[in-house]
């Protein structure tokens, strides 16, 4: 399939692994279910893969279909209920993800962990070096091309159109500055600060020995006074930046 062709590369191999198992336990599972086996068991010792492919004609096309059509309905459903999520007005952590899904938590962390082995999000984790009240556990998901979350959601309306303009400006952003670092090969590592009494900078970088803090605005604003405060109290060396359309250019190339 080309999906598969496309992200052969680095660790591809192991991750492709992955979801081939875990999509193979959830048939299993789903049979075990259908034959009303009373023991809690996925069947790796009843049902060889032949024989799932038998249990399901339409599939027994090749020795792996079973895998490759799994993995990709495994892969639709995941991604789509991301994009789903990510209509809110901010980008969801696993926490969220999981309360607006009806789903627990660690359903939904193993549905990320596979999405971004697969190379299709990455994840920000939350930064934190003095303040108690800063967040740390949870992280941000952003997608490697947002063309594919706009076609789950049959979504290619202009931007003054959409609702999510500015979660799409974000996204935009962070993917494109990642591609500027590594073009650069300038080694960063890149977070997100927020504090629980709702402070937050979009993106915060740390090279060269210093903090570099990034606010993303699609329209009109500026960092609010009070979250510029408490992070230069809290890292004095630290620089603040605004990033909008007029002045964005600079932030993805240099």
């Amino acid at each position: 399939a080309g999906w598969v062709n496309y992200f052969r590369v680095g660790n591809a191999s192991r991750a492709f692994s992955e979801v081939r198992d875990y999509v193979e336990m959830k048939v299993r599972t789903l049979l075990t279910r259908r034959k009303r086996r009373r023991k809690r068991s996925v069947g790796w010792r009843r049902w060889m893969l032949f024989a799932l492919l038998v249990s399901i004609p339409l599939l027994a096309l090749r020795e792996n279909s079973l895998v490759f059509l799994s993995a990709g309905v495994f892969f639709l459903q995941s991604a789509t209920a991301l994009s789903i999520a990510w209509l809110g007005e901010k980008l969801p952590d696993s926490p969220s993800l999981a309360t607006s899904l009806g789903l627990g938590q660690p359903t939904v962390a193993r549905y990320l962990d596979l999405l971004e082995k697969v190379f299709v999000i990455f994840r920000v984790s939350g930064f934190s070096r003095n303040l108690r009240k800063e967040v740390v556990k949870n992280a941000r998901y952003y997608f490697y091309d947002v063309g594919v979350r706009n076609s789950l959601i049959r979504n290619f309306n202009p931007l003054h159109l959409r609702n999510d303009a500015g979660q799409l400006w974000e996204n935009y952003l962070m993917i494109e500055r990642l591609k500027a670092n590594q073009a650069l090969d300038r080694s960063v590592n890149t977070y997100f600060w927020r504090t629980y009494d709702q402070k937050e900078l979009d993106c915060i970088e740390e090279y060269g020995g210093q903090l570099h803090g990034y606010e993303f605005k699609w329209g009109e604003g500026s960092i609010r006074k009070k979250t510029q405060t408490e992070f230069t109290r809290a890292y004095p060396n630290s620089e603040l930046h605004l990033v909008n359309p007029e002045n964005f250019e600079q932030f993805i190339t240099q």
